[in-house]
């Protein structure tokens, strides 16, 4: 289950500017991007490690990775990043599951190297 179900908050996170690469981090997205009913840390959390949104500077906006709650893949959006989590701040849930995501990305990786 989830520890403490309330939404980091921009003091929890390193704040990104679209000159930081995200890829291969941990993200929580904002609040207010988050569908009411859906507004917890189950939701706001991603591992993302693809798209053009994860690079540096890009104009692309798309970022996508897994959902540390659900395991899913999924797409979020580079301007409704909040910022990147260190490792130490995610709740265990996330930290079992980013495991996982992580082995799915490095398969992806192998898979597209063939």
């Amino acid at each position: 289950g989830v520890d403490d179900p309330s939404c980091l908050t921009a003091e929890d996170v390193i704040a990104v500017s679209w000159e930081d690469s995200i890829k291969g981090r941990v993200v929580a997205v904002k609040e207010q991007t988050m569908l009411h009913g859906f507004r917890d840390i189950a939701h706001q959390l991603y591992y993302v490690n693809s798209g053009f949104g994860v690079e540096p500077s890009s104009r692309g906006r798309a970022c996508y990775g897994w959902n540390l709650y659900t395991g899913e893949k999924c797409r979020i959006e580079r301007p409704d990043v909040m910022g990147i989590v260190p490792e130490d701040r995610l709740p265990d849930f996330a930290k079992k599951n980013l495991v996982a995501a992580k082995e799915k990305a490095h398969k992806e990786r192998d898979k597209d190297a063939r």
